[in-house]
């Protein structure tokens, strides 16, 4: 079984007393003589919150909304809604599959039933995200459906869910939660799903700080 040689035992302990015998050491003087290639952008300067960020820092939810603008969660909206639209033929077709003896719908019933089911709003959206941050804070070892449970687990209060969102609106958002076009042409870049996130975090965590000079 893979790891559990009694040399593998060895090398991790072995590795485990050569990082108790690491210490903090003074930087070399290559580095301090600025012998080494710099990072872009890193000057020598302190680095201030801009005013309208010191504004809304006694807030969290205000400064939620200035790191992620209302404008990225009305485009994550956007892109969520427009995936679930183009889902809409598989689902109908793999729905009719499952059905049971009896009275069906037919592929193209389930297709208008799919299609006229209400879209996606921002504010719902954002309740997802503070949902999925309250399950990360109060984890439970039981499905997340369970979040919905009107009987006590524990330190879990019954209902605080429920008094957001439904179990299956929730679980609908999940499945359709996207952050760009999923039938755009794919890029060489890896982390073109989650683009537009990134690009407007690293924008607003840019323009928060004002750079001044050492005096």
């Amino acid at each position: 079984m893979i790891g559990a040689s009694d040399q593998d035992k060895r090398s991790i302990k072995a590795r485990q007393e050569a990082l108790r015998a690491m210490q903090w050491t003074a930087p070399s003087s290559e580095f301090k003589d600025g012998g080494m290639t710099a990072y872009d952008d890193m000057r020598g300067e302190d680095a201030h919150p801009v005013a309208e960020l010191r504004e809304v820092c006694h807030s969290p939810v205000l400064t939620f909304l200035y790191f992620m603008p209302k404008s990225l969660w009305v485009a994550i909206t956007e892109q969520t809604n427009r995936y679930a639209v183009q889902q809409v033929d598989r689902r109908a077709e793999e729905q009719h599959a499952k059905q049971r003896e009896g009275r069906r719908e037919t592929v193209q019933q389930i297709r208008r039933r799919l299609k006229s089911k209400k879209g996606y709003d921002t504010y719902e959206i954002l309740h997802e995200v503070g949902l999925l941050v309250a399950r990360m804070l109060c984890p439970q070892q039981r499905r997340f459906a369970a979040h919905w449970s009107m009987v006590e687990d524990g330190a879990v209060p019954v209902g605080n869910f429920g008094r957001y969102m439904s179990r299956n609106r929730c679980t609908n958002i999940l499945r359709d939660l996207h952050f760009v076009d999923n039938e755009a042409p794919r890029t060489h870049d890896k982390l073109w799903k989650l683009r537009p996130v990134v690009n407007s975090l690293q924008q607003r965590f840019l323009a928060g700080w004002l750079k001044m000079l050492n005096s």
